[in-house]
């Protein structure tokens, strides 16, 4: 009867986990849904508030966007070492050296004025130790004849720590002589750097200025070269193109009419489409001239008519002298700004 039941119990244990995990694995599954129905709104809630995420822009850029952007770095960059190269050959690198010289001198100068401060405490209070101590012996001292036994051992370490509070004082009175010493040493430097850079930089300024001076120059004689050129040699030319091309109309002209005359004389017709083909050929001659320019309407239309002439490679143009002297000292004046302001950019940025 033992056995029996000793193999109903191991029946019943190995039946009980079974249970116990049929238990679980139905809790799970009736736990699991709800997870899922939890999950999904989250994710939407989470999905719906994020927006505008720099991953989504960067997707949404086109790519002459993105081959702007490398572009201009590389411009960036290509200005960088250009304005590096400039200071190089005008020598705005050294002066750059020697500012930042002068920085690291300031620097320095305020550590070791700190460090004198420090000093002067130091020895302030090793002056005080001492004197407190002279103080305290002195007292001793007075009362001489009263001491005691602790008074014996006070006076005792007293006289053997003085030897010792003025070796403290001696050398901290050496180490605020160094300091100060140090101090005047970074200042004299400093102010040496000052006065080099301060000279170094008028040097600089005066070859920049002179070079700015020189290109103006250049830039008004080139414009003096334009403007004899043009009134020497172009409108001279141009005089002869249009006089000749009127000279070839009229003498067109007179043909016509004689021809005309011979048909008229014989009795025959006249040839008109010859006469029409002829017409077309003879080239437009464009007068330029600012007397009708005086609204900003007029200038337009001005601006639109000779645009469209200068389009025109058979057209000829014909200029009076007070026209082309006002369109010359125009240029002039353009040209002269132009320069000057070119010389003031470049002065500025390098400045």
């Amino acid at each position: 009867m033992g056995i029996a039941q000793r193999l109903e119990e191991a029946k019943r244990k190995e039946s009980l986990p079974k249970k116990s995990t049929k238990v679980e694995e139905t809790k799970k599954s009736e736990a699991v849904p709800p997870k899922k129905v939890v999950e999904k709104p989250i994710m939407e809630k989470i999905d719906l508030g994020i927006k505008n995420l720099p991953s989504e822009k960067e997707k949404l850029r086109s790519a002459f966007s993105k081959k702007l952007e490398v572009h201009m770095e590389n411009l960036q960059e290509t200005i960088f070492r250009a304005t590096r190269a400039l200071n190089d050959v005008t020598g705005y690198s050294g002066i750059e050296k020697l500012k930042k010289s002068v920085e690291n001198l300031e620097e320095e100068l305020k550590s070791k004025k700190q460090t004198v401060k420090d000093s002067k405490l130091a020895y302030s209070e090793a002056i005080q130790k001492r004197s407190d101590s002279q103080k305290e012996i002195n007292e001793l001292l007075t009362r001489k004849h009263n001491w005691g036994p602790a008074d014996v051992e006070r006076f005792t370490e007293l006289y053997r720590n003085d030897h010792t509070n003025q070796q403290e004082e001696e050398r901290a009175e050496q180490q605020l002589a160094e300091a100060e010493s140090e101090v005047d040493s970074v200042q004299n430097k400093l102010t040496q750097s000052i006065l080099t850079r301060y000279h170094e930089e008028q040097i600089w300024s005066d070859k920049i200025r002179q070079a700015s001076t020189w290109g103006t120059w250049i830039i008004m004689g080139i414009n003096v070269l334009l403007f004899t050129v043009a009134t020497f040699l172009v409108e001279p030319w141009k005089r002869r193109r249009l006089v000749n091309a009127f000279d070839a109309q009229v003498q067109q002209k007179m043909d016509s009419f004689s021809a005309e005359m011979r048909a008229l004389a014989a009795g025959t017709a006249v040839p008109e489409k010859s006469s029409m083909k002829e017409e077309s050929k003879a080239t437009d001659a464009y007068v330029i001239s600012f007397s009708g320019v005086s609204t900003w309407e007029s200038f337009r239309n001005w601006i639109a008519r000779y645009y469209n002439a200068v389009k025109n490679t058979q057209s000829s143009f014909f200029l009076q002298h007070q026209d082309f002297a006002i369109l010359s000292a125009v240029m002039i004046g353009f040209g002269s700004i132009l320069g000057g302001l070119f010389t003031h950019l470049l002065k500025a940025y390098i400045l």
